[in-house]
């Protein structure tokens, strides 16, 4: 079993587990440096001025207000292509949890990333699964296999409280696996979401992670982002992994080879990454 105290869910049964005590503060403080590294460019965007020295989340708050709620560019999130996001990624604390999840070393990074700061009082995410995403992100639909587990990681910031919310998760064996259809969009986000007679009912469990937990998922796992009824942000990130043997068309454009011990897919450099990914994300 890899490193870390078991939380929540089977992954085997479920397709998905939480569990806490998985990363170490140097790992936290890559991802945090590259989310910095936005929220400073970010407040100057709605700000128009740059940013002070001080506190970043009050700015941030203050910025997004004025702003009228300003909606962050998501999956891939291209401000999240920084050398210390890429080392996060790159974790051999992280690529064991994967690894553990995927059943092989190969790795790769599949390429959707995002850092998700819930606003106090923000629209949650609606409840939906990865895979409703699949042709937004520009995913063959020849290659979709519901058989293949792209697995996402999801993991927050700083200690989950009730208040704060989280992540929740439903388990497989309560919607049978099923690939729910791509048509409805939340009206409040505006997100592809479950249609609501889809979602009637939906129950999950939301773990109270620790700093340095994750939860681990599959493309199939409806999911949502419960409210933050909290006066502070609840910062997130999440990436999804895929094993490199039968890549797919998504992972190779936005994504990089993290892991061969094989050596027989041959691992990225950041600068590799950083112009593959930029050329096929949108400059927005």
């Amino acid at each position: 079993m890899n490193a870390g105290t078991w939380l929540a869910g089977d992954f085997a049964a479920d397709g998905y587990v939480a569990r806490n005590g998985v990363l170490g503060e140097t790992d936290l403080a890559r991802a945090e440096e590259a989310i910095a590294a936005w929220v400073a460019r970010q407040i100057g965007v709605w700000a128009g001025k740059p940013a002070r020295d001080g506190d970043r989340e009050a700015a941030f708050i203050a910025a997004w207000q004025a702003a009228g709620g300003g909606e962050f560019r998501r999956s891939p999130f291209r401000n999240l292509v920084h050398p210390a996001f890429f080392a996060f990624l790159r974790s051999p604390a992280l690529l064991a949890f994967v690894s553990e999840l995927l059943d092989t070393q190969e790795i790769s990074v599949h390429g959707i990333f995002n850092a998700r700061p819930m606003m106090p009082g923000g629209h949650p995410t609606p409840w939906h699964q990865d895979a409703q995403y699949w042709h937004t992100h520009g995913g063959d639909i020849a290659e979709f296999d519901p058989e293949r587990r792209i697995v996402s990681i999801w993991l927050p910031l700083q200690d989950l409280d009730p208040i704060l919310g989280g992540l929740e998760v439903a388990p497989l064996t309560t919607t049978k696996a099923k690939l729910y259809a791509d048509e409805f969009r939340d009206s409040a986000t505006g997100l592809i979401a479950l249609a609501p007679d889809d979602a009637v009912g939906l129950r999950g469990e939301l773990p109270m992670l620790k700093r340095g937990g994750v939860v681990g998922f599959t493309q199939l796992n409806v999911h949502r982002g419960t409210p933050n009824r909290s006066a502070r942000i609840r910062w997130s990130v999440d990436a999804r992994f895929e094993a490199s043997d039968g890549a797919t068309t998504v992972g190779k454009r936005f994504g990089f080879v993290a892991s061969s011990p094989s050596g027989r897919y041959p691992e990225d450099g950041y600068e590799q990454w950083r112009d593959r990914c930029l050329a096929n994300v949108p400059a927005i």
